[in-house]
């Protein structure tokens, strides 16, 4: 006999409704006999290590974007390395979350293929940088989302100016205790600018099995595509990119993430990656890919909410019959 799991859900997803879709994915799985039971837990409550006692597996959700999801990191990694218990999403897929310089360790230690990056925590190797780099340049805050905090450098001037404020604080401390610049701190973030591409393409797998696929255009007059709400349903989505946007996935032990791509001369690179994205955007795609166990790519047509597919893929990995 299966083992019995137990699983906890976290009341408070967002406002966008995540909880009652997964409400009905499992309702589905118990329509269908398969043995397992659920109840709604709140782990914002200050007795939550109590309320999360009885349950093998917490499925659960951030509400919030920003330095406000930082606690949920806290608690995930204190489930998985004290409680002993599994999360979907685990810790794998979040501790990068709203992170860009976190980001950028992984792309670049894995050689994933990403935008020409300089990161740097030291003032005079960013002004260093400034004076030989080729411009436009683009200047990323590591947190942020829909291109939030998103800025393109023109030239070296801007660029000084641009850097002096990220080093403000600790430049006055600096001169106020005599240190020199060296010792300050504080951060840059530069992305090479990939010019021709009037849309990014937005990958979101779910494990490794299963993924959806659209357009956004930029907003009008702006590079940017993040958060312009101009989606393209109807562009067709390369199948090799879902291949590769899985493979990460299976390689990171992601339970799901939202790639952002842009082109280059044909050839793909990821500029950032996300758990948090709208399910809405999701459901309204004309369907969803199926990795199959051949490595063939299927596409099933049809709205879909993630959710659903989440449970999918949290029975799938669980082995929950």
């Amino acid at each position: 006999m299966n083992k019995l799991f137990n699983i906890g859900i976290a009341e408070r997803f967002s406002k966008s409704n995540w909880n009652e879709k997964f409400l009905e994915s499992l309702n589905k799985k118990i329509e269908e006999g398969i043995h397992f039971s659920y109840e709604i837990i709140n782990i914002d409550k200050s007795d939550w290590l109590e309320q999360i006692k009885p349950y093998n597996i917490i499925i659960w959700k951030s509400p919030w974007m920003g330095q406000l999801s930082n606690h949920y990191k806290e608690k995930i990694y204190f489930i998985k390395y004290f409680l002993k218990k599994e999360t979907i999403p685990n810790l794998d897929t979040i501790w990068h979350f709203e992170s860009k310089i976190a980001q950028h360790f992984l792309f670049k230690e894995l050689n994933i293929k990403s935008p020409k990056t300089f990161l740097t925590f030291d003032y005079r190797e960013a002004m260093e940088y400034i004076n030989q780099c080729l411009y436009p340049q683009i200047l990323k805050l590591s947190a942020g989302s829909g291109s939030n905090h998103v800025k393109m450098i023109k030239n070296k001037r801007q660029a000084k100016i641009e850097i002096k404020k990220h080093f403000t604080k600790t430049r006055t401390w600096a001169y106020l205790r005599k240190i020199s610049d060296h010792q300050m701190f504080g951060s840059v973030y530069l992305q090479e600018f990939i010019p021709n591409n009037d849309s990014d393409l937005r990958i979101t797998t779910i494990g490794d099995k299963y993924a959806f696929g659209f357009w956004r255009k930029n907003r009008k007059n702006d590079f940017r595509a993040s958060g312009s709400g101009k989606i393209d349903f109807n562009r067709k989505v390369p199948e090799d990119m879902i291949k590769y946007c899985l493979d990460i996935s299976k390689k990171l032990n992601f339970d799901s993430m939202a790639y952002d791509i842009l082109f280059e001369d044909n050839k793909a690179l990821i500029t950032e990656i996300s758990y948090g994205y709208n399910h809405e955007v999701i459901y309204n795609t004309p369907g969803y890919y199926e990795n199959l166990s051949n490595n063939e790519i299927n596409f099933k047509q049809g709205h879909y909410w993630p959710e659903y597919l989440w449970v999918e893929w949290l029975f799938e990995k669980f082995k929950i019959y």
